[in-house]
């Protein structure tokens, strides 16, 4: 819940998201959210894939998750901040700054 207050301020641009949380689910937090940054959900259930993209997320990615799918994430993460940039809606795009936990 404390993320929640975190991502209310709006200057978050990407949440990886777990399906299965101690308090709430990762779906029902996800629309709970106001000002949705972009979503990728990391998961050990694939049956929530559909209900995912329906919340617009921008990948699913199923645990365990390899190397190879990551990067293509990760790669759709960097072309959909540049497009933003070019409209002028991100600072830059040149970085992608994890914080792991």
């Amino acid at each position: 819940m404390e993320a929640k207050g975190f991502l209310s301020r709006g200057n978050i641009d990407l949440v990886f998201l777990d399906i299965q949380m101690l308090k709430i689910s990762g779906m029902a937090f996800l629309k709970s959210f106001t000002l949705k940054p972009l979503i990728i959900i990391t998961t050990a259930f694939p049956n929530f894939v559909l209900e995912g993209f329906k919340l617009n997320v921008l990948d699913y990615l199923v645990k365990p998750i390899t190397l190879e799918r990551f990067l293509k994430s990760a790669n759709r993460i960097r072309d959909n901040l540049e497009n933003k940039r070019q409209e002028n809606e991100v600072p830059s795009a040149d970085h992608i700054f994890l914080k792991c936990s």
